[in-house]
């Protein structure tokens, strides 16, 4: 039955279903929501990179570390979030059906990175009678 259905619309081209809408090409897509996750796992590969580098001695922990961690991730990471929503988008106009686990991963893994960034800069109120290290009061 479903040769016959083929052989028929072989034959007959005005039987063959058009697509009146148009739809983006799904390769290009698909290259864009790589590139989102690409660009979503950058800030933790800034990180990695900023680590092994003052741990290895490339870098000094103020021009190296405090520059790329504490200056460029979190930037870095806010741009992604931005980019997973125009991934997410473009999922859904394109072929959400086929897209949406790329999307997703491209909003989640750039959402989590922000939420690590939230977490670690949330610190309990300092306690009454709390003593500082000395070290730390000479680093201010």
């Amino acid at each position: 039955m479903a040769s016959d259905v083929q052989t028929v619309l072989r034959q007959v081209p005005e039987a063959r279903p058009r697509n009146r809408g148009r739809r983006p090409n799904l390769k290009l897509v698909r290259r864009g929501l790589n590139l989102a996750i690409v660009l979503a796992l950058g800030p933790s590969i800034l990180m990695a990179v900023a680590g092994a580098g003052v741990w290895a001695g490339l870098m000094d922990w103020t021009e190296g570390f405090a520059a790329f961690a504490a200056w460029a991730s979190p930037r870095l990471a806010l741009a992604t979030v931005g980019v997973g929503v125009l991934a997410l988008m473009a999922a859904i106009v394109a072929d959400f059906d086929r897209l949406w686990l790329r999307a997703l991963m491209a909003l989640s893994i750039s959402a989590t990175t922000i939420a690590g960034y939230v977490w670690s800069q949330a610190a309990p109120p300092p306690e009454a009678g709390a003593v500082e290290r000395p070290g730390l009061a000479a680093e201010k």
